[in-house]
C-alpha cells in the first residue's frame, strides 16, 4: 500500500486529515490527502495561512510542521484556533521526504508522511514531537540560550587574553583559573608597561582594550541575567526548589531545566532517555559486528549539556575538598578526566528526572 492509500485509509478510519506544512518567510507550502484520496498541495503567503485554514478546514484536520525559527509561533496560532498540531524534528521530516528533489512541496509532504507514522504508531515511532512553546516560554528560552552564549564568549575571550599574557611573560604565573576581571587588570598593567617599549606593534593596545571592553560587557550582562531573570524565575516556580535539592544543581541549571522541559518529563521514556536528549552519551561506531565507543557526542541540547557538565565538575571539586580536609575517606579524583565529570553529570540528570 503506497503512502497516498495509507493517508486515505487513516483519514477515513479515524476521521482525521493529516496536513503537512513547510514554513518559510515568504511562502508556506501546505500538503494533505483528503477523504477521497486526492492529494492537495497549496502555496500560500504567511499572512493568508490562518484565513485559508479557517475557510478550508474543520476540526478534523491535524497539522504538523518541522522545527524551525517560526514553528512555535505558527503552532500556537493554529492551536489557538482549536486544531491539533505537532512540531517534529527537521531531520525526522527529511527522512520521510519521498521527493527526489529538495523543494518546499517535497518538504511539506515529508512532514505529512512523518505525521502519518507518528499518529499510526505513537509508541514505537523513532521520533517524538517537540514541545510547543508559548510566547512567554519562547522569551524565557531566549534568556537561557543567551546565558549559555555569554558563558561561551566569556570563556573564549578570557582564555585568549590569558594565553597572550602567558606568551609575553611566563614567569609572572598567569593562570587559566583567573577570573575575567583579574585578566582585565593584568591586561591593563601590560598596556601601561607597553607604552614605554621602543618596538611596538601598531594597534595592539587598541585591540587589547577592545577585547577587555567586550569581556567586561559580557560579564556584566551575564550577572544581569543571573540576578534579574534567574533569581526571579527560581522564586516564582516551585519546581526549581525541587531541582535545587539535588547535589550539584545551582540556580542556572534548575531554571534552565524548568524552562527547557516546561517541568514535563513524560515525553521521555526514562532517565536515560532524558540523558540521551542532551547527548551526554558517547558516540558508538559499529561495523561487521564490531562496536567501538568514541568520544561524547557534540549534538543534543548544548545549553543543558554544558550546565550539567559544570554541575558534575562542581561535585568533583567538592569531593576533592572533602578528601583534602580528611572528612571523606577516599582518593582524590582527577580534575582533568572528563569521563568522571560526565558520570557525575548523568547522576545529577537521573536525580532530577
Amino acid at each position: 500500500m503506497n503512502t497516498i492509500n495509507k493517508l486515505t485509509t487513516f483519514a477515513n478510519t479515524f476521521q482525521k486529515v493529516l496536513v503537512g506544512l513547510d514554513l518559510a518567510s515568504k511562502e508556506i507550502q501546505l500538503s494533505y490527502v483528503d477523504f477521497d484520496g486526492i492529494e492537495h498541495d497549496y502555496s500560500l503567503k504567511p499572512s493568508k495561512l490562518l484565513t485559508f485554514i479557517n475557510e478550508q478546514s474543520n476540526q478534523r484536520y491535524v497539522f504538523a510542521m518541522e522545527a524551525c525559527g517560526g514553528s512555535n509561533f505558527w503552532a500556537t496560532r493554529i492551536k489557538a484556533l482549536g486544531y491539533e498540531v505537532y512540531i517534529f524534528p527537521a531531520k525526522s521530516c527529511r527522512n520521510y521526504n519521498s521527493s527526489k528533489n529538495k523543494d518546499d512541496r517535497g518538504d511539506a509532504r515529508g512532514v505529512r508522511n512523518a505525521l502519518l507514522i507518528y499518529k499510526t504508531y505513537p509508541e514505537s515511532a523513532t521520533f517524538k514531537p517537540c514541545l510547543i512553546r508559548d510566547e512567554i516560554n519562547r522569551q524565557e528560552m531566549f534568556m537561557v540560550k543567551s546565558y549559555s552564549d555569554l558563558q561561551s564568549k566569556i570563556t573564549a575571550t578570557n582564555r585568549n587574553l590569558i594565553a597572550f599574557l602567558k606568551e609575553q611573560d611566563a614567569l609572572k604565573g598567569y593562570s587559566y583559573a583567573m577570573t575575567p576581571f583579574q585578566t582585565i587588570h593584568h591586561i591593563k598593567d601590560f598596556i601601561s608597561e607597553y607604552e614605554y617599549c621602543k618596538n611596538k606593534v601598531e594597534g595592539l593596545c587598541e585591540h587589547l582594550e577592545f577585547q577587555c571592553g567586550e569581556l567586561e560587557r559580557y560579564a556584566i550582562n551575564l550577572a544581569l541575567i543571573e540576578n534579574k531573570f534567574f533569581e526571579h524565575y527560581a522564586k516564582t516556580h516551585p519546581s526549581c526548589e525541587k531541582y535545587l535539592s539535588v547535589l550539584g544543581v545551582g540556580i542556572p541549571l534548575a531554571v534552565s531545566v524548568s524552562v527547557t522541559t516546561q517541568d514535563d518529563f513524560t515525553r521521555y521514556r526514562n532517565a536515560n532517555s532524558f540523558i540521551s536528549y542532551m547527548q551526554l552519551v558517547p558516540i558508538h561506531h559499529g561495523t561487521g559486528g564490531k562496536n567501538k565507543v568514541g568520544k561524547h557526542s557534540s549534538d543534543g541540547n548544548k545549553t543543558l549539556k554544558t550546565l550539567f557538565y559544570e554541575g558534575g565538575n562542581s561535585l568533583v571539586v567538592a569531593h576533592n575538598k572533602l578528601v583534602a580536609a580528611k572528612k571523606l575517606d577516599d582518593k582524590k579524583l582527577d580534575l582533568k578526566d572528563k569521563r568522571i565529570k560526565i558520570a557525575f553529570a548523568k547522576d545529577i540528570a537521573r536525580n532530577i528526572f
